[in-house]
């Protein structure tokens, strides 16, 4: 199992030993320094290992480690090695050592310690493949001998015309040209001695002339064009099928780290990228499709060559989730590509296998951003999840006002009640039907009359 590397600063000490007691009872295996480093190893070099192995990354993110060098080496070995980089804000800061490596994403908010926190941050890394055994990250994979695939359909360095055409020892075309002792049939014709016949003597020997060269040129010509297709198709069919195993992982090897024109490549050469990784061993909980993959590691030019190989963008990205690439796109905060599969045709309205759409997990979630932009697109605002909650149910569940307040302004529907027959007022005060009372924290109370239902 991929360990969780925690990042932080000296001052957070205390912190994250909590916080990796907390992923630990969760069955998730936690690495930080300096505990899981062994005496005597170098200590450089033990982290940048631990993070090219590591599933996850989390950063602790306050003022002494938005100032740390150490911890700012770390962040960029994450991202150099494509880990997903969740930020845990345990100070009320705005990075700025850090903002440039941190871009946009998005933050989960510890300032209060609440626990609900880490369930959420545990939710979220478990929803994060286990990196692949056999394939290690790495910066920039080359896999030469089947992506560099321009030759595939140019066949110079094969054919070499000159050669094929002018074998002199097999074929002897100059030799039939040049048929002086054979053709040399002068004295055969010449029959001045018998008649002054100088007409008929020059007929026959244009005529005999034009029909060799003709036969020659066209057996020449037959035998040059097979000679070709051979070549050919000899050399093209190396290509032709990229159906083993080992075709498939150079194909999610280039999905995951492939530049756009290596992916363009590849397929030019035959390469089948609408496959799932179950076709290079994945379990059952891991299966991914290539577009799901390049979602999550790679780079949104990446994700749009991939796109224009003519894959489906709707199709179950991952099997355990039942999230496609635009969930996953929603979920990781990547608006690029969300924006790039929202041209190529996605479903803003999908749903995983719990029923969930990509807003209501933006509501939950608290994503104004994210919740904004899938409205714009046509997102269905009041959507239910197989428990028969809505987005605006989930954003007064977990205190999100100002997401309630934009779905409402949206025509979210405050009537609705799920399976235990709650509203989104209901949610605001209770937990739970029949649980402790839990209050509105930010919900004014103009807002709170606004989610009254009618009676």
């Amino acid at each position: 199992m991929g360990r969780i590397f925690l990042s932080h600063a000296t001052e957070e000490h205390e912190l994250v030993i909590h916080l990796a007691n907390y992923l630990e009872k969760n069955n998730l295996k936690a690495w930080y320094a300096p505990r899981d480093i062994m005496g005597g190893i170098d200590y450089d070099k033990e982290i940048i290992a631990a993070i090219k192995d590591c599933r996850a990354f989390v950063l602790l993110l306050s003022k002494n480690s938005d100032a740390s060098e150490d911890v700012k080496t770390e962040v960029y070995h994450a991202v150099k090695y494509h880990k997903q980089v969740i930020c845990l804000d345990v100070d009320d800061v705005e990075p700025e050592n850090l903002s440039y490596l941190l871009g946009m994403r998005h933050r989960l908010n510890w300032l209060e310690r609440r626990d609900e926190t880490l369930d959420k941050l545990v939710h979220d890394i478990k929803r994060i493949p286990e990196p692949d055994s056999d394939e290690v990250a790495q910066p920039d994979v080359e896999v030469k001998p089947r992506i560099e695939a321009k030759p595939a359909l140019k066949v110079e360095p094969k054919i070499e015309a000159e050669p094929v055409i002018g074998t002199k020892p097999k074929i002897e075309i100059k030799s039939p040209l040049e048929t002086k002792p054979k053709a040399e049939i002068k004295p055969k014709f010449e029959i001045k001695p018998k008649a002054e016949a100088k007409p008929t003597v020059n007929v026959p020997k244009p005529e005999h002339k034009i029909d060799g060269t003709v036969k020659i040129l066209i057996a020449g010509l037959m035998f040059a064009f097979v000679a070709v297709l051979v070549i050919f198709f000899m050399h093209a069919g190396k290509y032709a099928s990229w159906n083993t195993t080992l075709d498939h992982k150079i194909i999610f090897n280039l999905a995951r780290n492939g530049t756009p024109e290596k992916i363009r490549n590849a397929a030019r050469a035959g390469a089948n990228f609408a496959i799932t990784s179950e076709t290079i061993g994945d379990r059952d909980d891991d299966v991914m499709t290539t577009l799901f993959a390049a979602v999550n590691n790679n780079t949104a030019e990446a994700v749009k060559a991939i796109i224009e190989t003519g894959i489906d963008v709707n199709t179950v990205g991952h099997k355990k989730s039942g999230f496609t690439a635009l969930m996953q796109a929603s979920a990781l905060g990547k608006f690029d590509m969300f924006k790039i599969l929202i041209d190529a045709g996605a479903d803003v309205n999908a749903k995983d296998n719990k029923g969930a759409t990509a807003l209501i997990r933006a509501s939950w979630e608290g994503n104004l951003e994210l919740a904004e932009l899938l409205l714009k697109h046509g997102a269905d605002v009041n959507a239910r999840n197989d428990d028969g909650c809505t987005a605006l149910m989930f954003a007064a569940f977990d205190g999100h006002p100002k997401i309630a307040e934009v779905l409402i302004a949206y025509g979210a529907n405050k009537n609705l009640r799920d399976k235990n027959g709650s509203t989104a007022y209901d949610y605001v005060r209770y937990v739970r039907k029949g649980s402790s009372v839990r209050k509105g924290k930010g919900f004014s109370a103009s807002l709170l009359q606004r989610l009254k239902p009618d009676r």
